[in-house]
């Protein structure tokens, strides 16, 4: 199984000051289960062509464009090349 949210919501509260990586959410479907999400959801000016691009694609020939990431501070992966091209990251807290 995964882990429930509860569990996760602790784990960031009382183990991220303690461990070096602390874990996160990576959510690449999340308009699907909580599709009010994208009424906050809005890409920065340099990027709007590229949603332009995959709303002019059938669904089911889109590959994941947005993700939601959630975790506490100093969460996150190593640096890599995404193996689906180029991604930009909003912060909030």
């Amino acid at each position: 199984g995964g882990l429930r949210l509860s569990d996760f919501l602790r784990e960031c509260r009382e183990g991220s000051a303690t461990s070096s990586s602390p874990p996160y959410l990576f959510d690449a479907t999340f308009e699907m289960g909580c599709p009010e999400l994208l009424d906050k959801y809005s890409e920065p000016p340099q990027f709007s062509g590229v949603d332009v691009f995959f709303r002019s694609m059938a669904p089911e020939d889109r590959p994941d464009h947005r993700w939601l990431l959630l975790g506490p501070a100093g969460s996150g992966s190593a640096f890599h090349v995404d193996p689906i091209g180029s991604a930009w990251n909003g912060v909030m807290h």
